[in-house]
């Protein structure tokens, strides 16, 4: 009851913080919206005439060297350079007084004649003392790359004190739309990546100095009340919780302190005299301690909270710093590496990738050794210090081969870091809350799957590669100092598991002895994981670049991945579980993945890479919990011989293979077919996977295979 008034009162004052958070940053968001619609325009129009009046003065200089005006050699040229410069400005023209153009670039000059005679003539008429002034009008017109609306910045050009021509530079306003509507997007979000920062800190902060010690104090009231004084509350994190818990903590001491006088009076009676009082007495004092729950020393206990709202933050924060660069990293691997004779781009632009995958899944053993002897702790900071310093030499890498050894450092302290959060989780929850733990865990990991690539790609455009990659490591290497404020030092790491972990090498025979499991792992659970990698993080960044994308667009695109998981995850997990569904959940996951990438074949558009990424998305939400419980249920004789533990691990152990196989199997299918094929290439090989992996089902059908829903799966589809 005690438990409940503090979880409604903290969900209370939650829910209003976050309205308060929620109605401002809306506020703010209109605002800077309205801001920039109504002033964009305007501004990229006076960006014309800046750029129109550089442009003018060549043009007179060249006259003022007594070359005739319509022998301007080298000027479609010289307009060409300025338009790649600047990719806001449609065209750059220069006409007669009349109207005829004489140079152009960017439009159909015919086209751009039928619009603009009566705006040179108006301003080849003025009078000198407005010469220096401009005409803007709006042109709607198919000037050679279809029907479009222009803002034709009209401006005089003159040779002694009389005007021989007009320069014309048109602001395409279909790409200031773009812009705006870019802008749009990018303040949505900011909106949203902010507030869920927002949610993250301020889940911290209330948990640490309002839930945390509201619940010491009221399981210490609750104690009082029943006239029970063994436990002691820590102090809580403000002033007035310290001075109410010293308080409370006083009470309990002196009752102890009590116990403990008389007790130590009994022992220091003569050996005669205490003989006396050992019958009755002694009772007594046993009594009086089982009573009042007094501990036999007379000290109490101390009660200590274990927020694992800590490694949810730590977590979001880590994997922020790590999933900045994914909108643009294999781009940016194109401008540091050096074409390698005989090897494709595509399989060096995926090779960081795969490494860093590769020393995930080579460092796991060293980091459980790790975290046995140092500590869940150390064990963070270690792999979190490690990591911000493997992402800090990633920003400035100058080869394709110092990038890859700064990645493996990445990877091994993204490992250690792995563990050290599930180790903390496992240590500090019961059998019966360990699900809500994982939660807590996947759910830090899922939010930064929604932030970082879009901050990231937000960042990119504005800040350029190198520096997102610092700010990556400046954000790993606070988690390290976080970790080392509020994670308990060297908490015991266990394996998780309710029997005692086996042979990995001789679970993996047995494991893979067993049809259904190796199916599960092996025609499911890593064609999922190398589609992951293999399209979300290198196929999808480069195919939306070749097709135009801007940095920005692609994180958020790539951000639709996380919002999927975060949204139905928890929803498919409830669902599936209730129905024992997990064979036809993995099998529906693999297909509508398989059926989206073939979509690549089909249609090159941005909007298609997009339907594949939420496409991917809602098939993990739905699969990647499923395939944990599915293994559960398919591996009951192999668990109770090497331990659930030990079934688990080499399940994941395989998987990730796949992990680092994606990125080099999608280069391989770039080198041969191209991007938007390599696409459908991937669909395909989900498709004859998952295909595999219900026939194979379907073949052992009269196995028994029930309880695959016995054991729940943890809320979420990490994509690690």
């Amino acid at each position: 009851m005690q438990k409940d008034v503090v979880k409604s009162t903290a969900r209370r004052l939650f829910a209003f913080a976050m309205v308060v958070l929620l109605l401002s940053q809306v506020a703010m968001s209109v605002i800077a919206w309205a801001y920039f619609e109504n002033n964009l325009l305007p501004e990229m129009d006076r960006k014309a005439a800046t750029v129109g009046h550089l442009t003018r003065g060549q043009l007179q200089t060249a006259l003022d060297l007594g070359i005739p005006f319509d022998q301007l050699a080298g000027t479609q040229e010289y307009f060409n350079d300025i338009l790649k410069e600047n990719p806001d400005i449609g065209y750059l023209a220069v006409s007669a007084p009349d109207g005829r153009v004489l140079y152009h670039s960017g439009i159909d000059a015919r086209a751009l004649e039928q619009n603009i005679a009566g705006v040179a003539a108006t301003v080849a008429q003025r009078s000198a003392r407005d010469i220096a002034k401009v005409e803007t009008t709006s042109i709607t017109a198919d000037l050679g790359g279809g029907v479009s609306d222009y803002s034709n910045v009209a401006q005089p050009v003159t040779h002694q004190g009389e005007t021989v021509g007009v320069l014309h530079v048109g602001v395409d306003e279909q790409f200031i739309r773009k812009r705006i509507d870019d802008i749009v997007f990018d303040i949505g979000i900011v909106l949203v990546t902010s507030l869920l920062i927002a949610f993250e800190l301020l889940l911290f902060v209330s948990t640490l100095g309002l839930i945390g010690p509201m619940r010491l104090m009221t399981t210490l009231l609750g104690d009082l009340s029943k006239g029970r004084f063994g436990h002691t509350a820590t102090a809580g994190a403000t002033a007035d919780f310290s001075r109410i818990t010293a308080a409370l903590n006083a009470r309990v001491e002196q009752v102890n302190a009590a116990y403990r006088r008389v007790a130590q009076a009994l022992e220091s009676l003569p050996a005669a005299s205490r003989a006396r009082f050992d019958g009755d007495f002694g009772e007594t004092m046993g009594g009086v301690r089982q009573r009042f729950g007094l501990a036999a020393d007379g000290v109490a206990a101390q009660l200590r909270a274990v927020n694992l709202v800590d490694v949810r933050l730590l977590t979001f924060l880590f994997m922020s710093g790590e999933f900045l660069s994914r909108p643009f990293f294999p781009l940016y691997v194109k401008g540091v590496m050096e074409p390698i004779p005989g090897v494709s781009d595509a399989l060096l632009m995926g090779l960081p990738i795969t490494v860093f995958m590769l020393m995930h899944v080579l460092m796991t053993p060293f980091a459980a050794r790790l975290i046995g002897t140092s500590g869940t702790r150390r064990a963070y900071i270690i792999g979190a210090a490690v990591s911000a310093a493997g992402l800090l030499g990633t920003g400035f890498a100058v080869s394709l081969y110092d990038l890859i050894l700064w990645r493996m450092l990445s990877g091994a302290g993204y490992a250690i870091m792995f563990m050290a959060c599930q180790a903390y989780v496992v240590a500090n929850t019961a059998p019966e809350n360990r699900a809500q733990g994982i939660a807590m865990f996947v759910s830090g990991l899922m939010a930064a799957e929604v932030c970082a690539p879009a901050v990231g790609g937000i960042l990119a455009d504005r800040i350029g590669f190198n520096l997102v990659f610092v700010l990556g490591a400046l954000i790993a290497a606070g988690s390290a100092f976080l970790a080392a404020r509020q994670l308990q030092a060297d908490v015991p790491s266990t394996a998780g598991g309710a029997k005692r972990s086996g042979s990995v090498t001789a679970a993996t025979k047995d494991l893979l002895r067993n049809p259904r499991f190796a199916a599960t792992v092996l025609f499911a659970a890593v064609p999922a994981k190398l589609l992951l990698t293999g399209f979300l993080f290198f196929l999808a960044p480069v195919y939306l670049t070749e097709l135009g994308a801007t940095q920005s667009e692609i994180g958020r695109y790539l951000m639709t991945y996380g919002i999927a998981n975060v949204l139905l995850a928890s929803l498919f997990a409830r669902w599936v579980d209730g129905r024992g569904f997990h064979v036809g959940a993995v099998f529906v996951g693999g297909t509508i993945t398989g059926l989206a990438l073939l979509l690549g074949m089909a249609w090159s558009d941005p909007r298609i890479v997009l339907v594949g990424i939420i496409v991917m998305g809602i098939a993990h939400a739905l699969s990647i919990s499923a395939q944990l419980a599915l293994v559960s249920g398919v591996s009951r004789k192999e668990i109770a011989v090497h331990g659930d533990a030990t079934v688990l691990a080499v399940f994941r152990l395989i998987e990730r293979f796949g992990s680092a196989a994606g990125p080099f199997v999608m280069g391989l299918f770039v080198t041969a077919w191209g991007t938007g094929a390599a696409m459908a290439a991937g669909g395909a090989l989900g498709m004859i996977s998952i295909a595999a992996f219900i026939l194979v089902f379907v073949m052992t059908r009269t196995r028994p295979s029930a309880g695959v829903n016995d054991t729940p799966a943890p809320v979420g589809g990490a994509s690690t």
